[in-house]
């Protein structure tokens, strides 16, 4: 026998090293005296790698053993606990090095006196699991030679003491830190395959994926990641920054075509719940992100089911590759980018044709192409709806697809009930996914509806705290809304998290033209201008600030040049209406607006909602227009000074 003082438990099992039993459920289970041995070894180094050698020389000592023989032994040990065979709960094969045993580790005196504590907790063991009342009291009675008064006041202090544990560990389990939000940085990748950059962004992808599709995990979106691109972060500031329970953070070696995969999950303190190690083929990386997933949830839900599993979006490796890398550039959120990213996306339908996620990012980009003002909107939005139904007909389950979907609806068709129903159904799908919260949020806000949308354009925010767009356009809801500071306070968060997002600085510049701050105002448009280079929407703003400022002498210079070169070029007609507004012209102001009705402009979505088309808000023109457009309830004045906005039941939402 050995001299082992403690017993150790995990899920059902309990082993007695003293008494060489192994119990499930309070039942012996049979096993070799080897098994025993091994098992032993591997359960007092619970989530360590042993190696091969070391459990060699603990178990066989200076006996000559073949390697074959500690596999037989493990494939054994593996039968005893049950393990599955095609994914290992208890002892994981670390390949061409050792093993780890996974699951937690309890372990117990078997022999202290009745005066002592009698259970002991491994420090990195959860406390909920450190408490067996009836083994404890089993392990005494036992012993031979207490007796009778001894063993009744021995079983006395037992009970007292674990009662005492019990209680400290249910107040330990009620104030312990439970994991609700997570954030996946991207995996560092190093080897000379080309490929390897977008094997880390892959799997980073796919987890954000997997763990974004449930109501379970709140994860960070892959946009919110792309800072940490160049590494330097630690678990800890990623986790104050992002504002989450735990981080997950992974490493790539990649060397004659085959992966070694490290994932570690931290609590955002820094303190290491879960550590994994993988050796694939390259070309069988994709299919890791299942049990890196599994894996993750057993650590933070080690009595929970898994996650849902999603059908794989793609069968072939290179169009998988092929979308990843096109998701990369799409979150550069620059011109360049989103022409990058359809080419990619293209070369992925090429290679799989089936392939519904490729056309959900291709309708995302046309979306934003539209929306940044890159494209014409009769180009792009019907270019975005074909890839979005494309995505659909395939798995109309993506929520991205239906994102973008709502947003044609939104800003192209001026469909107010059907962009409701998208954005909503994208929620429905994946409410953690921040884009659709932002974009539901620009939706009630053209409705007029500004309690929902705050509501909608803060869980945005929420969900990707250092989002440039989502805390701009949260900014534009408190615009809208005539909460002026707190856009300015949103809009200057946006610009300290990056000087050089004209966005931004165009937003800003809007907010202080409210407030009659016009020199301000004209400052932020310049920026923006010098930032992103010529926009005929920020020459109209800036004409608006200057007439409205004192000096119309330039703002009428201005309108000449503008007007001039829409006889030959796309200049917005909203942009002529914003200066023909700052001098006053509301005759001429009209004109221009019933052409950016026709143009289908972006701008008018929101013409029902903002303060610098207050002076024709009674105009009988604007009202009329406004009906056309199926925004009712414009013919109501919103005070410029700061009045709530007076919302029209007529068009609440019917969610």
């Amino acid at each position: 026998m050995t001299s082992d003082k403690y017993v150790y438990e995990f899920g059902h099992f309990r082993l007695d090293p003293a008494e060489h039993f192994l119990l499930c459920n309070g039942v012996p289970v049979p096993v070799t005296g080897k098994a025993f041995q091994v098992l032993l070894v591997l359960v007092k180094n619970s989530g360590h790698l042993v190696e091969k050698s070391e459990i060699v020389t603990s178990v066989w000592g200076d006996t000559f053993v073949e390697e074959g023989n500690l596999a037989v032994t493990i494939s054994t040990l593996r039968k005893v606990l049950g393990d599955d065979r095609t994914e290992h709960k208890y002892i994981e094969t670390i390949a061409k090095q050792g093993y780890r045993f996974l699951p937690c580790v309890n372990k117990a005196l078997c022999d202290a006196p009745p005066n002592e504590p009698v259970l002991v907790a491994s420090p990195s063991i959860p406390p909920e699991r450190s408490t067996r009342i009836f083994p404890i009291i089993a392990t005494l009675a036992r012993k031979r030679l207490m007796g009778g008064a001894t063993a009744l006041i021995a079983t006395a202090l037992v009970l007292i003491v674990a009662f005492q544990v019990e209680s400290r560990v249910k107040a330990s389990k009620s104030t312990a830190p439970v994991i609700h939000s997570l954030a996946v940085l991207p995996f560092d990748v190093t080897g000379s395959d080309e490929s390897a950059p977008h094997i880390g962004m892959g799997i980073e992808d796919d987890l954000i994926t997997k763990f974004g599709e449930t109501d379970r995990i709140e994860v960070r979106p892959a946009s919110a990641m792309t800072r940490y691109t160049s590494g330097g972060s630690t678990p800890s500031s990623v986790g104050a920054e992002q504002n989450v329970d735990a981080v997950i953070s992974g490493a790539v070696a990649i060397d004659h075509g085959q992966a070694h995969v490290t994932t570690k999950l931290f609590r955002s303190n820094g303190e290491t719940i879960w550590t994994g190690t993988y050796d694939v083929p390259v070309t069988n990386v994709s299919g890791l992100e299942d049990q890196i997933e599994a894996q993750v949830v057993r650590a933070i839900y080690p009595d929970r089911d898994p996650l849902p599993r999603p059908k794989p979006a793609t069968r072939d490796a290179e169009a998988y590759q092929l979308y990843i890398e096109g998701r990369y550039f799409w979150n550069k959120r620059t011109e360049n980018g989103f022409h990058r990213s359809i080419e990619l996306f293209q070369q992925a339908i090429l290679r799989d044709p089936n392939f519904a996620d490729a056309y959900a990012g291709l309708a995302d980009s046309y979306t934003l192409l539209a929306s940044y003002g890159v494209e014409p909107a009769q180009e792009a939005y019907p270019n975005a709806k074909a890839s979005a139904m494309k995505a659909l007909q395939l798995d109309d389950t993506l929520a991205e697809a239906h994102t973008s979907l709502g947003m044609v609806a939104l800003y192209y068709e001026w469909d107010w009930q059907q962009a409701d129903r998208e954005f909503q159904r994208a929620i429905e799908l994946n409410p953690n996914y921040p884009l659709a919260h932002t974009w539901d949020a620009l939706y009630f806000s053209s409705e007029g509806q500004m309690s929902p949308a705050l509501q909608q354009a803060e869980r945005g925010l929420e969900l990707d705290p250092l989002s440039l767009m989502a805390s701009t356009e949260l900014g534009r809801v408190y615009y809208w809304d005539r909460q002026y500071d707190k856009a300015i306070s949103s809009y200057r968060h946006a610009i300290e998290l990056d000087p050089y997002f004209a966005r931004a600085h165009t937003r800003l510049g809007m907010a202080l033209a409210a407030k009659k701050d016009f020199p301000g105002a004209i400052r932020e448009f310049q920026e923006a201008s010098r930032l992103s280079g010529p926009d005929p929407y920020l020459e109209g703003l800036t004409g608006y600030a200057q007439a409205l400022g004192g000096d119309p002498k330039d703002a009428r210079n201005l309108l000449a040049d503008m007007t001039k070169r829409s006889r030959d070029e796309f200049v917005p007609a909203f942009s002529i209406a914003l200066l023909y507004i700052g001098l006053g012209e509301r005759d001429r102001a009209m004109d221009w607006l019933e052409r950016a009705y026709q143009d289908r402009s972006t701008y008018m979505v929101y013409a029902k909602v903002d303060p610098l088309l207050e002076s024709l808000r009674t105009d009988q023109r604007f009202i009329a227009l406004m009906k056309r457009m199926d925004l009712q309830g414009a013919e109501v004045q919103i005070a410029a000074s700061g009045a709530e906005t007076v919302h029209n039941p007529s068009s609440a939402p019917t969610r």
